[in-house]
């Protein structure tokens, strides 16, 4: 069985396990921009949290950001060749080696590398934030657990301040529906109740102190991504409404 597309969690790596004992379970990683899979798990020397080594033909370059956290680039003949006319995007994902001449793809995913040569990744660069405490988080990991059928959850770090906060988009708000203090904090109180559940953990400096509400939906990338960056300047641009502090 080959898994891509997301992280695979370690409860679902388990219970795939248990229910499929003879299944050899391996993980991929790759993007649109790579023709799909990059990295894979050699047979049975798969772990929930490691895509593997690069396929054949594909080389890849670590750049340190901290201690065995590295950003990915990547050079081979499965790299696209540029974003259609957009010059200006495909020049700034691409770094030029200046000795050989060749082009680097800078995946702007973060990764660790274990003794064996193999990496797991760490999260994409925007979803990922080292925190007051030291660790590294990856915030889309948390959001996707907090997230219901009728809320968007972004989590909004302030690394200048160490403030954390939420983003929240809720479909049952009608456009142009003026959102009082009172709903306001029904939304973050039932937001809380889930995150501190047993099976997501909210770790206590990823705790929200405020909550903005933005009352249009998130913009989206093309394969449905959340633009994180895009709901960051809205929340920078006093477009939503905050409300709080709360804890």
């Amino acid at each position: 069985m080959l898994i891509g597309s997301a992280p695979l969690g370690k409860d679902i790596y388990e219970w795939i396990s248990d229910t499929l004992p003879n299944c050899d379970i391996r993980q991929g990683y790759g993007q649109t921009e790579t023709s799909a899979a990059s990295f894979i798990t050699k047979k049975g020397k798969n772990t929930y949290n490691s895509v593997g080594h690069p396929i054949p033909s594909l080389s890849f370059c670590l750049v340190a950001q901290d201690f065995n956290i590295y950003l990915l680039f990547l050079n081979g003949p499965t790299l696209f060749r540029e974003y259609y006319g957009d010059a200006e995007k495909t020049n700034a994902v691409f770094a030029i080696d200046s000795n050989s001449g060749k082009r680097w793809l800078n995946t702007s995913d973060l990764v660790k590398l274990d003794d064996n040569g193999a990496i797991s990744i760490v999260g994409r660069g925007n979803d990922v934030i080292k925190a007051t405490d030291g660790i590294y988080y990856n915030l889309a990991n948390y959001e996707d657990a907090i997230n219901t059928e009728s809320t968007e959850v972004l989590l909004y770090y302030n690394q200048v301040k160490g403030i954390m906060s939420i983003i929240v988009y809720q479909t049952s708000y009608k456009e142009g529906q003026s959102i009082t203090k009172p709903e306001a904090k029904k939304t973050f109180s039932e937001i809380m109740k889930k995150a501190k559940t047993k099976e997501i953990q909210l770790p206590p400096v990823l705790t929200p102190s405020f909550i903005y509400i933005s009352e249009v939906p998130f913009e989206k990338t093309a394969t449905s991504k959340t633009k994180r960056m895009a709901a960051y300047e809205d929340v920078k641009n006093h477009k939503c409404k905050m409300f709080g502090p709360w804890s």
